[in-house]
């Protein structure tokens, strides 16, 4: 299963932990690191530029968010890589398996998730209502 690490602005998660989470969850990382006006995020699938990543925004002292994947559904490619973006201001990563259809097989249920949440975030009601979107549809 997916692992997601966070933390509160200027405490980062000793390099052993950010390694074996690497080493359980081989899929691909998704790091985001809040700076006060924007989310700004990196994704990859190689441990050097995991590493690289986290030391560059472990100097900046923002609070972050990492998740590793471990696929169980979709393909491993970047296009599945956490964290996805909902909006301008919102970003997603999600630990688990979620209990949707997943007509696209090339992608994750998380990304057939946020296409849901797209579809619907215009609708008045704050509830997800998945029956009035064809998610066979999307691109």
């Amino acid at each position: 299963m997916c692992l997601i690490i966070a933390s509160e602005a200027g405490r980062w998660p000793e390099q052993e932990l950010i390694e074996q989470g690497f080493r359980d969850n081989p899929d691909s990382w998704g790091l985001m690191v809040a700076d006060g006006r924007k989310v700004r995020v990196s994704k990859g699938f190689t441990r050097a530029t995991l590493l690289t990543a986290v030391e560059s925004a472990s100097r900046s002292a923002l609070s972050y968010v990492l998740h590793y994947r471990w696929a169980t559904h979709g393909k491993v490619d970047l296009s599945n890589c956490h964290p996805f973006k909902v909006r301008r201001d919102l970003w997603m990563a999600h630990n688990g398996v979620l209990s949707i259809p997943t007509p696209q097989a090339r992608y994750s249920d998380t990304w057939h998730f946020v296409e849901l949440l797209k579809a619907n975030r215009d609708r008045k009601s704050t509830r997800l209502n998945s029956s009035h979107t064809d998610i066979s549809r999307m691109p």
